[in-house]
């Protein structure tokens, strides 16, 4: 993360605390803490050291740092291990335009690429907490967002449909690339939702805890305790079916959720099918947010209505039917149904699924398709049927295949999987292409770009997009392509990944830095930079728009 971001802050590269503070702490009078009592064991009565109360020592240094504790991993292993020196303050609650909405989960090498494009869709300040499952470089985190739409400078947290839970993930279900990048999407509050209807109930509390110990028992008492205050409204038996981060916090949530005489059968039973109700359990920093949500709920209609899963399958649009006349790389992702017409669980547990599924029914030649296909999103690339394309460094075809669909999508009718193409893919590369059917809209040349441009392999001033995913330096790759301008046309798109095959990461930011300045002198205007969900970790996108000599 950004050392400027402070919301991932704590999702950055996690440094050992400073060797006095665990070595040799010392107390409030200065003297050395008693070792001793710090584990809780009795020392000898004539004891000079210091006997703080836990109250009185020094934050945790990781937990304040990182939301967790070295400490609390081992015990997770080992319950008899020494706990914690120090005291963990749980998290400030988070209230008014900082209320969250949802929680997203997912790796945390995605994590700045998710907050990145949420503050794009949401708005600057949609982020608003972040945690960490541990301690490991490979290991999930999750995103507190919130829609930050103000109207007329009033707060959007007023429990408005049109800016709740549902909108917010609706805001977020335009990007399928940021949903193939999510693992779960949990509901942070009730806010769009009416707690007070008679057909199924909302709530939500946050509870905190001293020890993680603490946080899971006021996790088990408040569970119980909520879903009697939903029943209320509700006088109907939940079907309730848990969602929890981390994963040490489900054994409390499942043993909440058990029986506990008859009058809790009456009002709540667990389950795992057909649910009526959810509950997300998301515990961050010694602060567990409980919401209770209904499966029923339907956005924009402030009520709830009962649709069944017979009648949720039909709320596909045409665009989401697969083609079978058309090859899995043209099939679009799953759109998402209307306003009024989808429920809350539809929304936020079973759409993500859905594309995820159909990107990976695509099936490309490579996962190199996938960086074309989202830079092209992002940059609202405006692609026609005639247009001439370039894709230098080609091989094996990945890109190739990407502008190859595009132009075959935009032909008018069937045809245009056989007829004739007047947009066609220039494919230079020494390489093999290894696509198979070879598309008739692309000519491979095999020679180098500077060769291709020296022997016409390429008309002048007739191509409207030049794209490059070559594995070179940025220098590298910009001195190639700067040698294919006179192919390009006034207006024409430059797509092209900086990677680092550089001599060190700050060797690569350089070059990227002077990469871009040099397009900028040699016509081009920058349309779009940034680190693609596509991308790997030492990969950038760059977009420019060619506007002539």
């Amino acid at each position: 993360s950004s050392p400027v971001d402070h919301v991932l802050a704590c999702l950055g590269a996690v440094h050992p605390a400073p060797r006095e503070l665990t070595c040799n702490p010392t107390g409030v009078d200065g003297r050395p803490a008693c070792k001793l009592f710090l584990r809780g064991k009795s020392c000898s009565p004539d004891c000079h050291n210091a006997h703080d109360s836990p109250e009185l020592r020094p934050k945790c240094w990781p937990f304040e740092r990182y939301g967790v504790c070295p400490r609390d991993v081992v015990r997770e292993k080992d319950h008899s291990a020494t706990p914690c020196w120090f005291p963990h303050v749980p998290s400030p609650e988070l209230l008014g335009i900082e209320k969250p909405h949802l929680a997203l989960q997912c790796e945390l090498g995605f994590a700045d690429r998710v907050a990145g494009r949420c503050r794009e869709l949401l708005g600057p300040d949609s982020v608003v907490q972040a945690g960490r499952f541990n301690l490991a470089r490979a290991a999930d985190c999750v995103l507190f967002v919130s829609c930050d739409t103000t109207t007329e400078g009033k707060s959007s947290h007023n429990g408005d449909a049109s800016v709740g839970v549902a909108n917010t993930m609706r805001r977020l279900s335009t990007d399928p690339h940021l949903l193939s990048s999510l693992k779960r999407a949990y509901c942070v509050g009730v806010d769009g939702v009416d707690p007070r209807s008679n057909f199924g109930g909302a709530g939500y509390v946050t509870v905190v805890g001293a020890s993680k110990e603490n946080l899971l028992a006021e996790v088990r008492a408040a569970i119980p305790k909520l879903l009697r205050d939903v029943h209320k409204r509700s006088k109907k038996q939940m079907l309730v079916k848990a969602r929890c981060f981390p994963k040490w916090c489900a054994d409390a949530t499942y043993a909440a959720l058990e029986r506990d005489g008859d009058v809790n059968l009456e009002i709540f039973q667990p389950t795992a099918h057909s649910p009526t109700h959810y509950i997300d359990v998301v515990c961050v920093k010694n602060r567990a947010h409980i919401t209770v949500w209904p499966t029923s709920f339907v956005e924009e209609s402030i009520e709830f209505e009962e649709v069944s899963r017979d009648e949720e399958k039909s709320c596909k649009t045409e665009t989401e039917t697969p083609q079978e006349n058309l090859p899995s790389t043209l099939r679009p992702y799953p759109a998402l149904p209307k306003p009024g017409s989808c429920t809350l669980e539809y929304l936020l547990t079973q759409h993500c699924e859905r594309v995820k599924e159909a990107r990976a029914d695509k099936n490309p030649m490579c996962r190199a398709y996938f960086k074309l296909e989202e830079a092209a999103d992002r940059a609202g690339i405006p692609i026609t049927k005639d247009w001439h394309c370039v894709d230098v460094g080609a091989a094996p075809g990945g890109w190739t295949q990407w502008i190859s669909d595009r132009l075959l999508m935009l032909e008018a009718g069937n045809s245009a999987l056989d007829g004739e193409h007047k947009g066609t893919v220039w494919a230079i590369d020494p390489g093999l292409i290894t696509l198979d059917p070879f598309p008739k809209n692309v000519v491979h040349i095999k020679m180098m770009a500077e060769a291709a441009i020296a022997g016409n392999a390429i008309p002048i001033e007739n191509v409207s997009m030049l794209v490059c995913d070559a594995n070179a330096s940025p220098a590298v790759v910009t001195q190639i392509l700067l040698s294919v301008k006179p192919a390009l046309k006034p207006g024409a798109y430059l797509v092209t990944t900086f990677k680092n095959f550089c001599k060190g990461y700050s060797e690569w930011r350089s070059q990227m830095k002077a990469a871009r300045a040099e397009f900028a002198e040699n016509g081009f205007r920058e349309e779009w930079f940034g680190h693609l969900f596509a991308n790997c970790a030492q990969e950038f996108t760059f977009v420019a728009k060619f506007e002539g000599n």
